[in-house]
C-alpha cells in the first residue's frame, strides 16, 4: 500500500496517527508546505515502510531516531529546515540505497 499526497498544497503538521498505517510501503508527502517537527514516536510500528519522501516542505527540528531505525531503502528529506545531526543509527540501514539530505541545516561532526 502506498500513500501519495505529494503536490497537494497540504498545510499543517504530520499527525502521530500516521504510524497506524502499518502496512504502508511508501509515503510521499513531498512538495507541500507542511510545517512543524515530525512525530518522534510511532514509526517502529511501520515495519513494511521502505520509502519515505517528505522533501520540499518546511519540516523543522530533528529527524526522529525511530524513523532512521526502519529498514528503509530510500529516504528523501531534502529542502526542509531540519537541524542538528542525523541519528547515528541510520548508518545501520543496510537496505538504504538512496539518502537525499541537501537543503537543510544539518550539522556535521568532524
Amino acid at each position: 500500500m502506498d500513500l501519495d499526497l505529494a503536490i497537494n498544497k497540504l498545510t499543517g503538521s504530520v499527525s502521530s496517527s500516521i504510524a497506524e498505517l502499518t502496512k504502508v510501503v511508501q509515503i510521499e508527502l513531498y512538495n507541500n508546505p507542511l510545517t512543524s517537527e515530525l512525530p518522534a514516536v510511532g514509526w517502529l510500528k511501520m515495519t513494511a515502510l521502505r520509502l519515505i519522501d517528505i522533501s520540499m516542505n518546511r519540516f523543522t527540528g530533528t529527524v526522529p531516531e525511530e524513523l532512521c531505525s526502519l529498514q528503509l531503502e530510500s529516504l528523501h528529506l531534502y529542502e526542509n529546515e531540519f537541524e542538528s545531526k542525523l541519528p547515528k543509527i541510520i548508518s545501520n540501514s543496510s537496505n538504504l540505497y538512496e539518502l537525499r539530505l541537501f537543503g537543510n541545516r544539518f550539522s556535521v561532526a568532524c
